[in-house]
Parts: C-alpha cells; structure tokens; sequence
C-alpha cells in the first residue's frame, strides 16, 4: 500500500534467498527502498554505512543470529539504539516473542508473513522523524491476529500476486532454487 509518506528505506537481513526476494517485491512494489544483507553480522554493519527506517530481522542466520545482531546494533547507541527493529522469524510462541522483545526488537512478524500484517508494521514503524506508536512502546504483533486469516498458512493474496511480484522467469527461477533447499533444510 502506498501512503502519502515518502518510501522507507529498510534493510532486509534474510538468510533465505526465496524469502528475499519475496519480501524485497512486495516492499519495492510498494514503493519502499530494500537493502538484503544475508546475516547478522553483516546487518551491524550495513547498519552503520547508511540510514534505515526500518530493520526487518530474520533470527535464524548463519554467522551471527538476529537475537545478537539486535543487541550489537542497540549497544551501538545514538540513533541506533532508536531504529525500529522487527523480528521476522518463523518462531511465534510467546517465549519466543518475549526473547525478542527483551533483545531490543520492537515488533515481530510470523514468517510465512501476511502482505497485510507486513504493511500494516510498515505503517505503524514507518513513522517521520521523531514520530512513534501512540504509547512509546511496541505492541508485538500476534502471528495471527486481526489482520490474518485463522489457520491460514499462506496469503492467497501474496500466493495469487507472485507472477506479477517476481515476474514468470524469476518466480520459476525461485521455484527451482527452493525445491533443493526445502529438501536441504527438512533432512
């Protein structure tokens, strides 16, 4: 969704190429500006060459996790105490939200993630200068609460709108890249 506000620029640090490049054609789609790095330790230091709005951190990450990256990026200080980080995982229990709360991330977002719930976090971290959700603190976001669909594993939205996000040749492309790594990943 376009807004009136100007594009955001996010870093996207994302182990997975499928994930990157899904995420990334939803985010330029909209309008927004994606840098990818592929750890943690590589998201402390995109973090320090260059100006986010918004830090979208997968936990699970070769070389250093999310969980780390956030504290190393907090202790940084200064404005980098103060950049929205979301955890984007796959890990959604409450214990699991609590660890990230408590290791500096603002929010959090279930992977698969619902197009909607990713803009509406983009709407609430997106915020001009100085601006911040109403109470100053973060509202975690519930894996599935009022903007996905109960039980609904995949967004049939985002599912229906891949050919046109990544294009027929890449989405098959991605096909073809996944199908090795789902099988290297459940073994």
């Amino acid at each position: 969704p376009r807004t009136d506000r100007p594009p955001l620029r996010i870093l996207l640090a994302e182990d997975v190429v499928m994930n990157q490049e899904l995420a990334t054609a939803l985010l330029s789609r909209w309008g927004h500006m994606v840098d990818i790095v592929s750890d943690g330790a590589a998201a402390v230091d995109a973090i320090q060459r260059a100006t986010y709005d918004l830090v979208l951190m997968d936990i699970q990450m070769p070389v250093m996790d999310g969980v780390e990256a956030t504290g190393r990026i907090r202790a940084l200080g200064g404005p980098y105490a103060r950049i929205p980080i979301v955890a984007m995982t796959a890990n959604v229990m409450a214990d699991d939200i609590a660890h990230f709360r408590l290791a500096g991330m603002d929010d959090h977002l279930g992977k698969p993630f619902v197009a909607r719930q990713l803009a509406a976090l983009l709407e609430k971290w997106g915020k001009q200068e100085g601006e911040r959700p109403d109470d100053g603190q973060a509202a975690i976001m519930p894996a599935s609460g009022p903007l996905a669909e109960p039980d609904q594993v995949l967004d049939q939205v985002m599912l229906a709108d891949l050919p046109e996000l990544a294009g027929p040749q890449r989405l098959a492309e991605l096909v073809r890249a996944f199908i090795p790594d789902l099988h290297r990943r459940l073994a």
